[in-house]
């Protein structure tokens, strides 16, 4: 390694390629103590290609004026505007080497740094935020966690323990979140169904003074999205998930229809049951158009009356540009989620079937029984067409709430598939669907990557917290309870 000593002014006509003021510090330059009139050298250690080892004459030295003399005309631009104070705390990338080309990255000085408003539980701090630029020609730059792909789109470039270690999660250079707030933040979401958005009220109402704050929709959106990026993240902990930071959701695979979650424990029956209540808008450039016209028509139940009979099936009506709902495969004595598919036009043995194989395929599943409340139209519907696949079930046994308006032989049990079902319950599916019912409002209204990506994070969190899972069940409760009338809305 060999040092050298060059005036700033003469750095440009050195090197093979234009160097810029801002760019210097890439290669690491010392300002050293001062040495005669008007002179200031730096030392400069060699880092890349094009050096030119022989010294500068100083003929070659081009003369400029001094900064102070340089009068400015016009507004000062934005960047300048939002160049935070020396004395505040500062946001650093961990990353030394670049995530595109691999070789070493460089910090620039403290003249690139930004503003960057950080949002935690009741503060909001004020950070700079440091930028780091790859020394090669890819002139990658990163702000903490994310790089710029193409100049536009932004990349996660950290895993979910270096966000955690560090405490912040950036969306842009200058705004982010804590990541105890994202934390407490996803509980209330899916525990206690707090949406983005009134937190985003909560925010706007509680920090009214404080002029960091931004407005309720944009604020909406960069939770809604930090939320995603940490989702994801923690999914795979120690590995860098390089999600869009604007749209984490987008990362996961688009034309993935069925999802599978593992059983940890040996299943020997299987429950399923759809829900309607948890659809969204169709997209006519991502979903497929429909191959079937929408069916059924809005009717009142008697008080004895279920959806499912086997005299005539009764399909929820759902609007004319939303999907139709999904089917959720559930272990009845574990009471864990093993998949879940979503109807694109409308609840057919198609889409069941489609789920129930794939979860029957799964390890540690070797089921003999199914529990639905249409059983008796999906047993004969898979005997006809997939019989191999359901050689092993035994029993096709319709749900307690649904068995009082069958009239074929699934009304009653037989003496074998009552010694079969001790001990098994046959209400889970109701009761994980009257859980993630409390949802619906939130769910509902996303675009179609966030609606799956979402739906799937609920299940992931309510398979990790089943002791803590309430059971929305009461021996004794009827239908006509749930639907009396109050008081008030009787007839005079």
């Amino acid at each position: 390694m060999h040092e050298y000593c060059f005036p700033l002014s003469a750095l440009s006509p050195i090197w093979s390629g234009a160097v810029d003021r801002r760019t210097a510090v890439a290669f690491e330059f010392v300002e050293q103590p001062h040495k005669g009139p008007g002179s200031r050298l730096f030392d400069l250690e060699a880092g890349g290609t094009g050096l030119v080892k022989k010294p500068v004459a100083a003929a070659d030295v081009v003369k400029r004026r001094p900064a102070a003399a340089v009068k400015r005309i016009g507004k000062p631009s934005a960047a300048v505007k939002q160049r935070p104070a020396a004395n505040i705390p500062r946001i650093t990338c961990p990353l030394r080497v670049c995530p595109v080309c691999e070789k070493r990255m460089f910090v620039f000085d403290d003249s690139e740094n930004t503003k960057c408003v950080i949002i935690g539980s009741e503060t909001i701090a004020v950070h700079a935020c440091q930028r780091v630029k790859c020394g090669n020609g890819c002139k990658t730059t990163c702000r903490h966690n994310f790089f710029r792909l193409g100049g536009a789109r932004k990349i996660n470039c950290l895993s979910y323990n270096d966000i955690r270690s560090s405490g912040v999660y950036l969306l842009t250079p200058n705004f982010g979140f804590t990541t105890n707030f994202l934390e407490l933040q996803y509980l209330r979401l899916i525990r206690t169904q707090e949406a983005p958005g009134q937190e985003a009220h909560v925010q706007r109402l509680f920090h009214n003074a404080d002029e960091n704050i931004m407005g309720q929709v944009y604020f909406r959106d960069h939770l809604l999205h930090a939320l995603e990026g940490i989702a994801i993240a923690k999914r795979n902990p120690s590995e860098v998930v390089p999600f869009d930071i604007d749209f984490p959701a987008s990362y996961l695979p688009r034309k993935q229809s069925v999802f599978l979650f593992p059983a940890p424990v040996l299943v020997d029956a299987i429950s399923f049951d759809g829900h309607f209540g948890v659809n969204r808008v169709l997209e006519a450039v991502i979903d497929p158009p429909r191959t079937s016209a929408k069916i059924g028509k809005p009717r009142s139940l008697k008080p004895h009356q279920r959806t499912a009979q086997c005299s005539k099936k009764y399909f929820h009506v759902s609007g004319p540009d939303r999907t139709g709902g999904w089917q959720f495969v559930v272990d009845p004595v574990s009471r864990r989620c093993l998949g879940a598919t979503e109807h694109l036009n409308n609840e057919c043995c198609e889409d069941k079937h489609r789920v129930v194989e794939a979860v029957m395929a799964m390890e540690n599943v070797d089921a003999n029984l199914i529990i639905h409340d249409d059983a008796c139209t999906f047993e004969s519907y898979v005997k006809k067409r997939r019989p191999a696949t359901y050689s092993g079930v035994k029993h096709f046994i319709v749900d307690e709430f649904h068995r009082c308006n069958h009239t074929c032989c699934k009304k009653c049990l037989t003496r074998a598939e009552k010694a079969r079902m001790k001990g098994v319950p046959t209400t889970i599916s109701e009761m994980f669907n009257s859980w993630i019912r409390r949802l619906n409002f939130f769910l509902n209204g996303l675009r179609p990557a966030s609606h799956r990506f979402w739906v799937t994070e609920a299940i992931t969190f309510y398979n990790a917290n089943l002791k803590d899972m309430p059971i929305y069940h009461r021996k004794g409760r009827t239908n006509a309870e749930m639907r009396k009338r109050p008081a008030s809305s009787s007839k005079a």
